[in-house]
């Protein structure tokens, strides 16, 4: 679980203009983008059913 563990850790010197705003832009935009992509996967499924 270390792997993991170190993805989630801030790390200043890689991102050290990261403000609390952009990492919520940022997982907002991601969290969008997977669900999108989650959409079209039911859609393509709809499309492949019928």
């Amino acid at each position: 679980g270390t792997c993991t563990a170190v993805m989630w850790i801030p790390q200043p010197s890689l991102l050290p203009e990261l403000a609390v705003k952009d990492a919520q832009v940022i997982g907002s935009a991601i969290a969008f983008l997977w669900a999108t992509a989650y959409v079209f996967r039911l859609i393509r499924k709809k499309i492949q059913q019928s």
